[in-house]
């Protein structure tokens, strides 16, 4: 913690066979809960790679959603620079 917010640097695994991956996500997400229910932080700053996009049809996102829903997260891809931003067409998904 620094001050009253709890920090997370996430590294989240990429998809796999979904019930696997889903049974992974739940348990990491899970501990990320116990831990901000324990330490009663006001704020609450998870970064790092999701393995995930931002979206609703994202499996990874849903879970993600569902897990945090209480946090009232804000995303900051706003903030991001686009025009560092690369497909990856090996993972199928977006690089900063």
């Amino acid at each position: 913690m620094v001050g009253d917010a709890l920090i997370f640097n996430v590294y989240f695994p990429c998809m796999s066979v979904v019930a696997d991956y889903k049974e992974s996500l739940h348990c990491l997400l899970s501990d990320i809960r116990s831990v901000i229910m324990q330490s009663k932080a006001s704020k609450v700053i998870i970064g790092g790679d999701f393995n995930f996009e931002c979206n609703t049809s994202n499996i990874g996102f849903k879970l993600f959603a569902e897990a945090t829903g209480h946090l009232d997260l804000h995303f900051c891809d706003i903030f991001l620079d686009r025009t560092s931003v690369t497909d990856n067409p090996v993972l199928s998904n977006w690089q900063w």
